[in-house]
Parts: structure tokens; sequence; C-alpha cells
């Protein structure tokens, strides 16, 4: 296998598109959970490590402000982007509060005041009908933006498609025996940033 990382010009792309979208400021919350979710093998009683998750996926850099957090329903100033090392601020169990568009999908629970959380039923549709506006993700863009710094490994020059693939194995979103898969389908779609192996260098 051969490592490839994504071209700065692409992942600029990407994080438009996303800026773009109607995506609310805790959709990277329900990321953290439902990686998770899959990490764990299943969604309810979960350790909210969402320190950790932010540092592997958001961190742009080391001073103020350093997170880079491309949802936030169309708000266009770069500032209102860049996001805080207080991650707990907004996802602890004492941050969270009834009827937020995150606790409508996530349920945080507070057992010895730890955070611990749990997917809500058909976490997937109300995930759409409260962080994206009923909007789909852009689903490249995404895979294209998380995976900015990671040196990939494929047996072949990749495409956006392999780099969308990763994000499903990682994410949890692996379709049945008949090739489908309802969660993805109902909350992501394919964008028209188009990725081809030239938009990849190998290491």
């Amino acid at each position: 296998m051969a490592q490839y990382v994504l071209d700065s010009e692409v992942v600029q792309d990407c994080m438009q598109k996303l800026v773009d979208a109607r995506i609310h400021r805790h959709y990277p919350g329900y990321l953290c959970v439902k990686r998770l979710a899959e990490r764990e093998g299943r969604t309810q009683n979960l350790d909210f490590e969402y320190d950790a998750f932010f540092d592997l996926f958001f961190q742009v850099r080391d001073y103020s402000d350093p997170y880079f957090v491309p949802f936030g329903q169309r708000h266009t100033q770069v500032d209102d982007l860049w996001f805080n090392e207080n991650v707990a601020g907004t996802y602890s169990a004492q941050s969270i509060r009834p009827d937020q568009p995150f606790d409508r999908v996530v349920n945080v629970e507070k057992p010895d005041s730890q955070n611990k959380v749990s997917l809500r039923d058909r976490h997937w549709e109300k995930a759409r009908e409260h962080l994206t506006g009923s909007d789909k993700v852009p689903v490249t863009a995404l895979a294209g933006f998380l995976y900015r710094d990671f040196a990939v490994e494929f047996d072949s020059e990749p495409e956006g498609e392999d780099l969308v693939k990763v994000f499903r194995d990682e994410f949890g979103y692996d379709p049945d025996d008949d090739g489908e898969d309802e969660e993805y389908h109902h909350l992501y779609t394919t964008d028209d940033i188009e990725i081809v192996n030239d938009d990849f260098a190998q290491i």
C-alpha cells in the first residue's frame, strides 16, 4: 500500500462547500458520537470523548481558537468559524440544554458528573431534521475536510469515492447485505466536489 495526501486547494474547496451548506455548529458533536458508536459497537452509554475528537479532526492551529469548524448554517464570516479550546463549554453535560438541536439527536446523561451519551432512536432522521436544515450533507466535501491532514493508505491511486469509503468505514456507514445503508443515504449526498487521483500526492 502507498500513502496519499489531499491537495490543499481541493481541501479549501471542500471547506467552502461545507461553509455554504446549512449544517449546524453542533454537527461535529454528532459525528463524534457516531464514530464512538462504531468503535464501541453500541449506541448507548458511550464516553463522550469530544476533546480528543476535536483535536484529531478540527484542530488547525496551536494558539487561540485552535479549531476550525466549517459549519454554521451559512455563516460567511471566517471569524464565526473558529472554535475555542473550551470544547466542554459546548458539549459537557452541564452545557447541553434540553431541546437544543444536539439534545434532540443525542441524549447526554450525567452519572457522577461524567459525560455519557447515547444516540436517540433513528438518530440519522433527527440529525437531518435538527442539524442540517433538512438538507443532506455533502459527503465528498466532508471527507475531504476531515482527512485533510491524514496520510491515507490505498492499494492504488485514489479518487474522491475512495476517501468517502474511508469516512464510511470509520463512522459506521457500512452497506448491509443488500448493499444499502439507510442512515447514510438519508443523511448524505454525493456533491459536486470532484476529487480525482491527480488531487492526491503520494508520500
